[in-house]
């Protein structure tokens, strides 16, 4: 074992975590120890100091100096806070083809290590030994005694030789060569024996001198052929080698280890054993060898001193000389210098077998032959009796046969040898009386044959057998009583030891093995003298009914008469032809009648047989012999049914059931409602299977309700007409589905065979009743519709809830549900926002489109972290991956140029800073293209006015030039120009002149228009006037025109104007003054710089206009090539403007490099972003490209959007948003209320259903009741049923039997029934199950694969007849049961899942994690405080007691631990008298079949009645006492465990734990661990540590010391499953911490599988005792298939059987909708649970107090009383060291047995009495508490303490230390200095600077090393602190008187300890794993301190006392 330090987690502002890991390994590894797969890593336990650890992954693997030489083991596994975490079987193997390579012992490592999210947090290394190949070393010796049978190598080639010729010399002594091993008898096998050692020194093998030390220095085995063809071994080769041989022959044997031989000191020797009977030990290797050392002097094992076949002394020492060899030299004294014995057989048997045989061929090839196990032997000369003639019967059948007649019950029923029964005193002409006495009422009494009642006895007559013929008879007749041959001192353990092996033979077998042999046949059969019972007739044994317990009574089987031995019958027909005429072997032999058919068929056939009149009671079992019968008769009509085919012909192909499966699943809520029992889902499962007609396995594991399963499976199959078959090997297991089913209403239906209901007249009474039988009515009178009505209630709310569930967890396309979208968004918190995500998109996204944007989102990060994307990108304006990079490179270049071109004019440059787009710069190049207009102007542009003016102005100046114009017909527009005026005052001055004048004149005035006349137009004279007129008067409203527009504000008529020749200038100058005026309107962003420039310019600049078009354009054609727009620009630029952000931007943009990478690596990043954009998500997208939410997160994101979206899309879409609470709480009452009322009306209905079915009356219905009439000639059950079996079957359709009943009453025929039913299915063997199985269309095999293995057969042994089975030391080989062949033949399996049994989840927790895989789901229960073993205490719990375990001796005590006897029968009887009125409920379960006696006999012999009756109560209830083999199939209140055994008078505790070591061992203790239904107190006498389980291979050995931790530990020590951490309900810690801020204790996730209690509620004075049960409507709850499952089954368990207070349910829309009132009617319920009473105090103080009435544990012994005072125990303070105190010596009387005792402990709570001590005790009771760690905070630094001349920093200094003393005081000096300096920086400190700081403190306070507090007084302190770790305070800086308290609280608490348990004890209480040498002196001190002072006492024995 190897413990180490944790590892600090580096600190990085989390919590702290370390884990310190044991580790529990094998210490040396071997060849043999890889070849085999024995892990090495037993026990792994991981104490977390911090923080509890979700995900640790635990990396275990092994290495030597030359690398790994195994695989590496990975575990992940969830470590607890601050507890310890158990891992067990881990499974880290050796790779043998490693181990193989190595040529010399070297040293390993076994490393493991443990990580934290790649931190690692602790570790250890734990050294081991690695062997050579072909090497063993004696260490540990009880694993390396398993491992050397791997080296008995009988697959070697150099065996066979050998064999070869032993066989030529076994020819030539014997005239038989054969090595037939067991077959010919132990004679033959004693020959062979000879022979092979014959053959081994006719070698010449030469003596090896062995190791010096076998436990230090590895041994090289030699093989075979080293030893045969090298001729040279030690003794351990010549050992196995001869063991090898004698393997591979057949014969079992036993190598022998011992301390050594004459040679060196402490060299090893071995010789070789063999058993002479087909027998195997007990385990595959043991250290406890005194019972196979009796078995050598009962000539069972014969020895073989194998250095004689070395000697070269010429005479061959014989058998005998070999034998007495080894006796002489090692057993004669005793087998104390025995190391120890491995039994090779039994090694094979528990997986250890022989290494592969290497050896080098004639070429010199390497060769290797494995291993393979030999074919099944034939049974020999026991073989049963052959068919016969009857050709083709199948070699399974044939098997079946020999199996139920096997050569032990063959042999009892055809020799019951002397000693072997126990006989009567009853003379032959008594004989016929006793049957007949022994039938009637009250049967007879059994006296012992010393105690003489009658007149008769005078005369010197001591025993019955001296009185007269007369005398027994009136005895007899007069007082029905008859002696027995036994004396009164053996007539209880005789008697009590048949009753025990009767009544369990009973229960097991469900025939009675107890019978009176009437009558003996002496004869001889091949040569061998035997005596054979004539007439069995079946007797149960039960106390006498007066009380005293003394006596025993003997009455006839009610369910079986007289019947002849058939196998008898059958022998002396077979033998010698001789058939008794008139006797067939069938109940209601007349005895006197077949004796005397017997003599008188014998003297015809003239056989010198003689027939005796004798009476004997023995256990035999005849109905072996009846199923034989069966079966041979039968076979083929057996076979006809499937399975059994299967089974017979071909059990190696998988099962085909010829009834398909159902094509449609089948609503098992539905069949929940026609079930009459309660029943989950895996039940209605299995139940639609049968009721189908299918076949298959239900396996249950304990407390699944298989029993409840098979009586719902029957009442549905009767229901439907089917006719069912039951059968079960135990009686009990029939009586409790006899019980149910008469409860559900069937019992008039049912035929029960199994008890003493099967007798003829009862038989036919219940039929005949069932035939006239009327159906029941409704039980209240209702009418058939109120059933309807319940019953549509019950499917109503059942849609509600399942439409609830359906609702709640249906997922949407994002995977999610209300549920889980609820607890991810609880999970995810606010430290990621969620991702925008519309709520249609988690409602339909396809799932190719979710996976593509995950894919995106996951790539993202990679991509983004090279763009590092943000609004400011250089190409955040960019949203298109498609963009032309190299045109990209260019556009972005010419930008760079365009705006190195721009002016660098001020104004300019100010208004350039503002602009964010092409169009901003457009408006400014207008502007700056225009004239200088002020901003008046621009401002009225946009006015109304201004328009209204511009508008009118301008259609004047259409109006003008598109009307026509008089004169403009002769002349251009260009007429205008002239001066038009003065030539219309001319001419018309001319026109008014003279002719000529005029005519010179108007001519003038032509010649001056002609220029504008139009081409080829000649003005006559007399025109030139109008003309004039006309153009004057046009040139007047042009120039009008131009008025009226040189008003307007911004318009500039140009001098000349002419409208016709010019008509757009003013339309140029509206149009660029209404755009000015609009660019620079208040209402634009830029408008405002365009304002500021338009004040500030100096006038048109057509440059700067020109510079800031080309940046306008190349700025275009930028956004063109990428595919952007100017809005994505100005977004871009924001408020820094483009040139500014362009600028800044310019050295990531790199546009100076080639291939533009900034842009590629963007194009990248969107292109990664694409589906987003696909799938619709533009916000999302948005997010991300600008960064707002980081590209890290966006996975995390995403999952938190979608659930935001799922939430509100489920809600909505699923109507939840408009759940009532208090409608869906009305609908699950009704579904509970609605299911019961249709249950109860199920109990008239189903028999009603059943006597719908009968029969019509007719001809056969006349014959059956005829046949029925109760007269002299009725038929009997086999009769009735074999004419009428069809009508029998249809009135009664359910038919309970054991496999004997099926042989004897049912006719084998082929579908008599339509389904068996196979209980207990793991107990019955196939042959004992095929009669049942071949009777029926279908079967249903129940059972448990990881229970007991079928009982084994009566054991034929020389004590088989006494009160004890079996030989101490030796073990019958398991069977196979009808349950596991049928598993390995496929045939289909169904599991039940829920386990009910358990009230404490704990008692089941440890099977369903190490046998069931933890599938298995259990219920928590509201158990307060820690388990305890007082009286109303729960959980498992240890209770230690001084016993020891008898080893060696004889008599009673022999394999007993008498102190642990009388512990467990003191708690016993404490528990009967705290509750007198109660019904006890208590089973005691012990490991061995002596301490069940020695248990039982003590509370017979207790005169207490109600124990008595206690005992023979079969109802389920009261007080059993079984051993290990027989208890499957029971359960009670409280177990009672007891371990018996002990450590060795060395010290050591043996590794051999009786059947737990064998393979199977672990399926015992599973047994034993699963019957108690409340409570299991474990009663041990050694500590668990001292089991040191790592040395050996047995897994049962392993699981008893981990169920010890845990017995000790608590559910800490529960082996935890490796595997993936849970994932956390957050909605689950929303509650709870919603909760706790009401100031509710609150537990969540409360149980120990897979059904939880989501909260557990407890009031804040009382936080460890939960009161409200709270479950929720998660995954786990919508998981079970079934409403039931769901709101049925968990509630009602968890309030109606577990008892929790309240049970509340918190449904998620309530809880969204209103968590305050949610949080109101929770609070409210735990109020409303009244309080419990106050409980006294946790105590561990053992106190001597007056007993009122003592009741002590009466002792077999003669002349022994009770002692005077009681010892109790006040309260356990811990169920991990809950101890019994030792008892004070008495005086022993002179017997073999211990003195009496007074109970070793009162286990009950008592109330303390608190205001004054007893007057005993002298000094107050040590005071445990909780040590806490002061941690002073900074007060300084050093230059405080290297000043403490300065008075202020002396009192600094001085109120830190005395802060520390308060806070730890008593402490260490050195301790309080380190501390204190450790407040000012410092963490060394010197001598010198301590005597300095203590110096600060008063000089009183200063005891030795210890500085006291000066309010504690060290002479009267009490306390002592507990702490979790020694690092935390180490015992060096404890106060010895701590120290001291702790040693008195632990002594006080278990009553006296031994001196080195006292020491591990106290070094725990500090935080000690275990006790290392530098603890000693500390400890010895301690001790010696308190004892100085009286507090403690040290015996003589090493005991200490308080």
């Amino acid at each position: 074992m190897s413990t180490t330090d944790a590892r600090p987690h580096p600190h990085d502002g989390a919590p702290r975590v370390a884990v310190a890991i044991t580790a529990t390994s094998t210490p040396v590894l071997s060849h043999a120890l890889a070849h085999n797969r024995v892990p090495v890593v037993s026990r792994l336990a991981f104490a977390t100091h911090g923080t509890a650890v979700s995900g640790a992954l635990v990396r275990i693997g092994v290495r030597d100096a030359e690398g790994p030489i195994g695989r590496p083991v990975e575990l992940t596994v969830d470590l607890d806070a601050d507890a310890t975490t158990v891992l067990s079987d881990v499974d880290l193997v050796v790779d043998a083809a490693a181990v193989l390579q190595i040529e010399e012992q070297r040293p390993g490592v076994i490393e493991i290590d443990v990580t934290v999210d790649g931190a690692d947090v602790g570790g250890t290394a734990v050294p081991v030994q690695v062997l050579a190949a072909g090497q063993w070393l004696a260490a540990p010796l009880p694993l390396a005694l398993e491992m050397l049978a791997a080296h008995v190598l009988p697959n070697h080639p150099a065996v066979g030789a050998l064999l070869e010729e032993a066989a030529a010399l076994l020819g030539d002594r014997t005239g038989a060569p054969s090595l037939e091993g067991y077959a010919a008898g132990p004679e033959r096998v004693d020959e062979v024996v000879a022979a092979v050692a014959a053959a081994v020194r006719a070698r010449g093998v030469r003596y090896g001198e062995a190791a010096a030390d076998w436990a230090h220095i590895a041994q090289k085995v030699r093989t075979p052929g080293d030893v045969l063809d090298g001729r040279v071994g030690t003794p351990l080769d010549t050992t196995v080698v001869l063991a090898a041989a004698l393997e591979a022959a057949g014969v079992r044997t036993l190598l022998w280890l011992t301390e050594g031989i004459g040679g060196g000191v402490g060299a090893g020797h071995a010789f070789l054993g063999y058993w002479r009977e087909e027998r195997s030990a007990e385990s595959a290797a043991t250290t406890d060898v005194a019972p196979l050392a009796d078995l050598v002097d009962l000539g069972l094992v014969r020895l073989v001193e194998t250095t004689l076949l070395t000697s070269r002394e010429p005479a061959e020492p014989d058998a005998e000389q070999l034998h007495r060899a080894a006796r002489d030299a090692w057993l004669a004294g005793g087998p104390d210098r025995v190391l120890g014995v491995t039994d090779v057989h039994r090694a094979r048997r528990d997986g250890i077998l022989p290494l592969p045989a290497r050896t080098r061929g004639p070429g010199g090839a390497l060769q290797v032959v494995e291993y393979r196990p030999p074919a099944a032997r034939p049974a020999g000369r026991h073989a049963a009796p052959a068919p016969g003639a009857r050709a083709g019967v199948p070699a399974r059948v044939r098997q079946w046969q020999d199996d139920l007649l096997g050569p032990a019950a063959r042999d009892r029923l055809l020799h019951l040898p002397e000693g072997a029964g126990l006989p009567l005193v009853v003379p032959g002409l008594y004989l016929a009386t006793l049957t007949e006495l022994l039938a009637e009422e009250g049967g007879v009494a059994l006296l012992p044959s010393d105690r003489l009642v009658v007149s008769g006895a005078e005369g010197g007559v001591r025993s019955a057998r001296g009185l007269p013929v007369g005398v027994l008879g009136e005895v007899l007749h007069e007082r029905r009583a008859v002696h027995a041959d036994v004396t009164d001192g053996g007539y209880l353990p005789r008697l009590r030891g048949l009753a025990h092996r009767s009544r369990t033979a009973r229960e097991e077998t469900g025939a009675g093995d107890l019978h009176l042999a009437v009558g003996t046949l002496a004869w001889e059969q091949d040569g061998r003298r035997l005596r054979s019972p004539l007439v069995l007739l079946p007797v149960v044994l039960s106390p006498d009914g007066d009380g005293d317990g003394d006596g025993y009574r003997l009455t006839a089987d009610p369910t079986a008469g007289a019947s002849p031995n058939g196998l008898l019958l059958d022998e002396l027909r077979r033998a010698h032809g001789l058939t008794v005429p008139g006797l067939d072997p069938v109940d209601g032999t007349d005895v006197d009648g077949a004796l005397d058919a017997v003599r008188q068929a014998l003297a015809e056939a003239g056989l010198p047989f003689r027939v005796e009149a004798t009476a004997d009671l023995a256990l035999l079992r005849p109905a072996g012999h009846r199923r034989w019968r069966d079966l041979d008769a039968s076979w083929a009509e057996l076979t006809a049914a499937p399975l059994v085919d299967h089974l017979a012909r071909a059990a190696a192909a998988p099962f085909r059931d010829p009834v398909p499966a159902a094509a449609v699943d089948v609503d098992l809520d539905e069949l929940a409602a026609r079930c009459p029992l309660p029943a989950d889902s895996s039940q209605l499962r299995a139940v639609a299977e049968g009721v189908a007609g299918r076949t298959f396995v239900l396996e249950g594991a304990p407390g699944t309700g298989k029993s409840q399963t098979v009586v719902n499976l029957v009442a549905r199959a009767v229901a439907e007409g089917r006719r069912v078959l039951v059968v079960a090997a135990k009686r009990a297991a029939l009586d409790v589905v006899a019980r149910r089913l008469e409860a559900v209403g069937l019992g008039g239906a049912t035929l029960p065979l199994h008890d003493e209901r099967a007798r003829p007249a009862e038989v036919r009474a219940r039929v005949l009743a069932a035939l006239d039988g009327v159906p029941q009515e409704p039980a209240d009178g209702g009418a058939a519709d109120d059933g309807a009505a319940d019953l549509a209630d019950l499917r109503a709310a059942r849609r509600t809830l399942a439409r609830y569930a359906d609702r709640l967890h249906a997922p949407n396309a994002a995977g999610l549900s209300c549920y889980s979208a609820r607890t991810a968004q609880l999970a995810l918190g606010d430290g990621v926002p969620p991702l925008p995500l519309p709520p249609a998109f988690a409602a339909a996204a396809p799932a190719e489109t979710m996976a593509a944007v995950r894919r995106a989102l996951a790539l993202l990060p990679d991509v983004a972290d090279l763009v590092r994307p943000s609004p400011r990108h250089p190409w955040a304006f960019v949203d298109t991956a498609e963009v032309d990079l190299r045109a990209a490179h260019a556009a972005a270049c010419a930008v760079d140029a365009a705006m190195r071109a721009l002016p660098a004019e001020e104004h300019l440059a100010r208004a350039l800073r503002e602009v964010r787009t092409p169009g901003d710069l457009d408006d400014l190049a207008h502007l700056l293209a225009g004239p200088p207009v002020g901003l008046d102007v621009l401002d009225e542009v946009p006015t109304a006015r201004w328009t209204a003016a511009t508008t009118a102005v301008l259609a004047e100046v259409a109006a003008f030039t598109s009307a026509v114009h008089p004169g403009l017909e002769l002349a251009t527009p260009e007429a205008l120009a002239l001066p038009l005026a003065d030539l219309y005052v001319a001419a018309q001055t001319a026109q008014a002149a003279r002719t000529w004048a005029r005519r010179q004149g108007l001519r003038a005035v032509r010649d001056q228009l002609a220029p504008v006349l139009r081409p080829g137009v000649t003005v006559k004279l007399g025109d030139v006037p109008e003309l004039t007129a006309s153009l004057w008067r046009l040139q007047t409203a042009a120039a009008g025109l131009a008025a009226r527009a040189a008003v307007i504000p911004g318009l500039s008529v140009p001098a000349g104007w002419n409208p016709l020749l010019d008509p757009t200038v003013l339309d140029g100058q509206v149009a660029w003054l209404r755009r000015a005026g609009a660019v620079v309107d208040s209402a634009r962003g830029f408008a405002v710089a365009l304002r500021r420039h338009v004040v500030a310019r100096p006038g048109t600049d057509a440059a700067a206009a020109t510079a800031v078009r080309r940046l306008r354009d190349e700025l275009d054609r930028l956004l063109r090539v990428c595919r952007s727009t100017p809005a994505r620009l100005a977004e871009w630029c924001g408020d820094d403007g483009v040139l500014l952000r362009w600028a800044m931007t310019r050295p990531e943009r790199g546009v100076e490099h080639s291939g533009l990478i900034s842009l590629r690596r963007w194009a990248e990043f969107l292109d990664t972003l694409e589906p987003l954009r696909a799938a619709g998500l533009t916000e999302a997208r948005a997010a991300l490209v600008s960064g707002r939410l980081p590209a890290e997160d966006a996975t995390r994101a995403l999952e938190h959007g979608l659930a935001a979206a799922s939430a509100a899309e489920r809600h909505a879409a699923t109507g939840l948003d408009a759940f009532d609470a208090d409608a869906h709480d009305r609908a699950l009452a009704r579904h509970t209320a609605a299911s019961r009322a249709v249950r109860r009306r199920l109990v008239a209905a189903l028999p009603a259903a059943v006597a719908a079915r009968r029969p019509e009356e007719g001809e056969r219905v006349a014959a059956l009741r005829r046949a029925l009439d109760p007269t002299d000639d009725a038929p009997g059950v086999r009769a009735l049923l074999a004419g009428h079996g069809d009508l029998v079957t249809a009135v009664l359709p359910c038919v309970l039997a054991g496999p004997d009943a099926v042989a004897r009453f049912l006719p084998a025929r082929a579908g008599l029934f339509d389904l068996v039913v196979v209980d207990e299915a793991s107990q019955l063997r196939v042959a004992d199950a095929v009669g049942a199985l071949g009777r029926a269309r279908a079967a249903v095999v129940v059972g448990d694969p990881r229970q007991l293995p079928p009982a084994p057969p009566a054991e034929s042994g020389p004590a088989a007849g006494e009160d004890l089975p079996g030989l101490p030391g030796t073990a019958v080989e398991d069977a196979e049961s009808v349950l596991s062949e049928c598993l390995r033949a496929g045939v289909p399996r169904h599991r039940l899942s829920w386990h009910y049994r358990s009230r404490d989840e704990s008692l089941f927790a440890f099977s369903n994690a190490h046998y069931y895989g933890n599938r298995l789901s259990s219920f928590p229960a509201p158990a307060a405080g820690r388990p305890s073993a007082d009286v109303g205490g729960h959980g498992i719990s240890l209770v230690r007691v001084q016993g020891t375990f008898h080893r060696t001796g004889a008599g009673r005590l022999l394999r007993t631990n008498p102190m642990e006897a009388k512990a467990v029968v003191a708690e016993i009887r404490r528990r009967l008298d705290a509750d007198p009125d109660a019904v006890p409920s208590i089973g005691v379960v012990t490991f061995t079949a002596q301490q069940r006696a020695y248990v039982e006999s003590l509370l017979r012999d207790a005169g207490d009645e109600r124990l008595t009756a206690a005992l023979e109560r079969t109802d389920g209830e009261g007080v059993f006492v079984k051993d290990i083999e027989d208890v499957q199939g029971d359960e009670r209140d409280v177990v009672l465990l007891s371990t018996a055994y002990s450590a060795d008078d060395r010290g050591v505790l043996p590794l051999n734990f009786g059947p737990l070591n064998r393979a199977g061992g672990e399926r015992r203790l599973n047994v034993a661990i699963t019957r108690a239904r409340r409570q299991v107190v474990v009663f041990t006498s050694f500590d668990p540590t001292a089991l040191r389980a790592e040395q050996t291979s047995s897994l049962g050995v392993k699981h008893l010391r981990a169920y010890l931790d845990l017995a000790a530990l608590g559910t800490d020590a529960l082996p935890r499953e490796a595997r993936a951490p849970r994932v956390p309900d957050r909605h689950r810690e929303e509650i709870a911490a919603a909760l706790r801020g009401r100031g509710l204790g609150v537990r969540t996730d409360v149980g120990l599988s897979d059904c939880r209690v989501d909260l557990a509620l407890a009031r804040a004075d009382a936080p460890d005792t939960p009161v409200v049960a709270v479950l929720l409507d998660g995954p786990a709850w919508a998981r079970r298939p079934t409403v039931g499952d769901r709101d049925g089954l968990p509630a009602e368990v968890l309030s109606g059987v577990l008892g929790w207070p309240a049970v509340e349910r918190v449904w998620l829309p309530a809880w969204l909708r209103d968590r305050e009132a949610v949080l109101d009617r929770l609070v409210a319920a735990v109020a409303a649970v009244p309080a419990p009473a106050a409980a006294p105090p946790a105590l561990s103080v053992v106190e001597d107090v007056p007993a009122a009435e003592p009741t002590p544990v009466p002792d077999p012994a003669p002349g022994s009383g009770p002692a005077a005072r009681v010892p109790v125990l006040r309260s356990v303070a811990s169920a991990a060291v809950a101890a019994l105190p030792a008892p004070r010596p008495l005086p022993a009387p002179a017997t073999d047995e211990p003195a009496p005792v007074t109970p070793p402990v009162t286990l009950s709570v008592v109330p303390p009495v608190p205001e004054e001590p007893p007057a005993d005790e002298a000094t107050p009771a040590p005071v445990e508490q909780r040590f806490r760690t002061w941690a002073p905070k900074p007060a300084g630094d050093r230059k405080v303490l290297d000043g403490l001349v300065d008075p202020r920093n002396a009192r600094l200094v001085t109120r830190v230390l005395a802060a520390g003393l308060r806070a730890e005081g008593p402490v260490h000096r050195d301790r309080l200095v380190r501390l204190a300096a450790g407040a000012f920086g410092l963490t060394r400190v010197g001598e010198a600077r301590r005597d300095a700081l203590l110096a600060l403190l008063p000089a009183h306070t200063l005891d030795g090393d210890v500085v006291w507090p000066a309010s504690l007084d060290p002479a009267t302190w009490t306390v002592y602190r507990r702490q979790s770790a020694s690092s935390v305070r180490p015992l060096e800086q404890v106060p010895a008187q701590e120290v001291g308290n702790a040693m008195v609280a632990l002594c006080r608490e278990a009553g006296g300890l031994g001196h080195d348990e006292l020491f591990l004890r106290t070094a725990e209480v500090f935080g000690y794993r275990r006790r290392t040498p530098s603890l000693a002196p500390l400890l010895t001190a301690a001790l010696d301190r308190a004892a100085a002072s009286g507090r403690l006492t040290v015996h003589d024995d090493g005991r200490v006392t308080a």
